[in-house]
């Protein structure tokens, strides 16, 4: 932002002399001031935008011109950074809705997706398919199986077996395990 506020030929001179005593591409809380809104007055030279558009069409003799701002308004914002726990909980939630909801694991690396999950946390890292597909999901697994052999000790429980085959005769066989009345 410093750097826009240097070189920007429309940035009133109030503002770029201020810019200059400021070193650039630091973005932390010494760079704003304690109000969330700074007004700093100038008005901006006027530019031409290039050929006025008539009824008729493009005119040669004739410019826009831009009204002149009178003011600079700088917003405070910030940006929480996303700390490790968060990130592991974050990937340890999107292990298990992925395998939940029975989401495609390429879903994750659509552009929509990650545009979703940036514009709800930009500081976010989000893993693409190869890790969440791959460590993640073998972490979790192990993580998953430790926390069931944890709660089951000790339990009754019933294992369920059944077999069948697809159209394509392919063999399938699925396990069913209930105990403490949770499948």
């Amino acid at each position: 932002m410093t750097k826009h506020l240097r070189d920007c030929e429309l940035t009133p001179m109030s503002v770029r002399k201020e810019a200059y005593k400021k070193k650039p591409g630091k973005r932390d809380a010494e760079e704003f001031e304690d109000t969330d809104i700074e007004i700093l007055p100038g008005p901006l030279p006027k530019r031409i935008i290039g050929p006025a558009v008539k009824a008729n069409g493009p005119s040669k003799s004739s410019t826009i011109t831009p009204k002149s701002q009178t003011q600079f308004i700088i917003q405070k914002t910030s940006v929480v950074p996303f700390t490790r726990a968060k990130q592991v909980e974050l990937e340890k939630l999107l292990v298990r809705a992925w395998v939940s909801a029975g989401v495609s694991w390429n879903a994750i690396d659509n552009p929509e997706m990650r545009e979703l999950f940036l514009f709800l946390n930009p500081s976010a890292n989000i893993p693409h398919q190869k890790k969440l597909s791959g460590p993640l999901l073998r972490q979790e697994v192990v993580l998953t199986e430790g926390e069931l052999r944890n709660k089951v000790k000790g339990a009754l429980t019933t294992l369920q077996c059944d077999g069948w085959k697809d159209v394509s005769k392919k063999s399938l066989i699925a396990f069913m395990f209930t105990a403490l009345r949770m499948v």
